[in-house]
């Protein structure tokens, strides 16, 4: 019921490399696979554009390697080397059915000192003059470096943030407290722009973006609780922490009712933390107190 930060495997789509290449391939494997990143295609010599895409279907990004030598053609389109209709099969599944896919040229620079054969040269340049947003090419010549490149790509997408609005306070409770949330918000909303966020333990969906990011839009987030103790105080401690700790831009007010305070239960206090409890009746009131406190130490 906490903020789930643990982030989903990457999905890549690798192609088989040409025989130049193949060692380079399988340490780039052993690479990929340290870093936590899932191959998709551990073999990928199938040439029927159908298994390519459901391939890529499954993946969040392709690396293609290329080399000096264009490689075999295919029989059925014999222009074509595997190596090009790969590259171009992953073009087309970025441009009609997922625009966000990540397509990774990999020409190591001590390959590309080499002389490249008519083909291959004639592939590499519509490459380099026909860039696209989605589509990067390294030259490095280690696959650490590659894909600490690769990872971090794909981890600094911006992920859609569903909703997030600028207001003055965001209201976050536990499913347990609800009805207790709900009357406190209610009289909150009468004086001052409310966002509320209820933290449901029977959902599978990642919440940890959209409730960093609100914070993020917020004067002060408040995090409720009446029974749910147990759950309030860590959760706002890893909240702290992932929207920036003591540097954060907004101010964290961990309030409960003192009616149900457990006294062996230790509040959570920090650089831009407040933590109190007082009577039920008296909750909305207070965070209006500390929202007004907040509010004229900033114009000040």
């Amino acid at each position: 019921m906490f903020l789930d930060t643990k982030k989903p495997k990457i999905r890549v789509f690798l192609p088989e490399a040409s025989d130049e290449l193949a060692t380079q391939r399988n340490v780039l494997m052993k690479v990929l696979s340290k870093a936590e990143m899932e191959v998709v295609n551990h073999t990928s010599t199938a040439q029927a554009t159908n298994t390519i895409q459901e391939h890529l279907s499954k993946a969040d990004c392709s690396i293609h390697i290329l080399g000096s030598k264009y490689g075999a053609t295919m029989s059925a389109k014999p222009e074509f080397s595997l190596h090009e209709m790969n590259f171009n099969e992953a073009k087309r599944f970025s441009y009609e059915r997922n625009e966000d896919f990540k397509i990774f040229v990999w020409h190591p620079s001590s390959i590309s000192k080499n002389i490249l054969d008519a083909k291959q040269e004639r592939f590499i340049t519509s490459i380099k003059n026909s860039i696209l947003h989605n589509v990067t090419i390294s030259y490095q010549d280690s696959p650490v470096v590659l894909v600490e490149d690769i990872y971090s790509v794909m981890n600094s997408l911006a992920k859609p943030v569903a909703d997030v609005k600028e207001t003055e306070l965001f209201f976050i409770y536990n499913e347990l407290d609800e009805d207790s949330a709900k009357d406190s918000i209610e009289l909150l909303k009468d004086v001052m722009q409310v966002e509320e966020y209820k933290m449901v333990s029977s959902t599978d969906a990642d919440s940890s973006n959209y409730i960093t990011e609100q914070v993020k839009s917020s004067k002060l987030a408040v995090i409720f609780f009446k029974w749910a103790i147990d759950w309030a105080v860590p959760f706002s401690q890893q909240l702290w922490k992932m929207t920036g700790g003591a540097s954060s831009n907004t101010e964290i007010l961990l309030i409960g009712d003192a009616g149900q305070q457990q006294t062996q239960v230790r509040l959570f206090n920090a650089p831009r933390v407040s933590s109190l409890t007082v009577a039920e009746e008296l909750i909305p009131l207070e965070i209006k107190v500390q929202y007004d406190r907040l509010v004229n130490k900033i114009s000040i």
